[in-house]
């Protein structure tokens, strides 16, 4: 049921930052599990854990940024395959 939420929300051109989210509580819904523990609680959640990636990824994300603003491109322009 996740799947077919994501493939939903990308079709009706939904950010994907937004519809992963959504589709996690849908799953979350169809599971019976609680939501609120899940998603916004203090130990083992799906924020918890997006803010360690973030956090642990942080240096990888501000160069990639720092670069493309010393060439003047925007995140993905500077690859041209063909």
């Amino acid at each position: 049921m996740g799947i077919l939420t994501i493939i939903l929300f990308i079709t009706k051109k939904f950010n994907i930052i937004i519809a992963a989210p959504i589709a996690t509580i849908v799953i979350l819904l169809f599971n019976d599990v609680p939501i609120l523990e899940t998603v916004f609680g203090k130990e083992n959640s799906y924020m918890t854990a997006l803010a360690g990636f973030v956090a642990s990824n942080f240096a990888i994300f501000f160069i990639r940024f720092y670069i493309s603003e010393i060439h003047g491109s925007k995140c993905g322009d500077d690859f041209n395959f063909e």
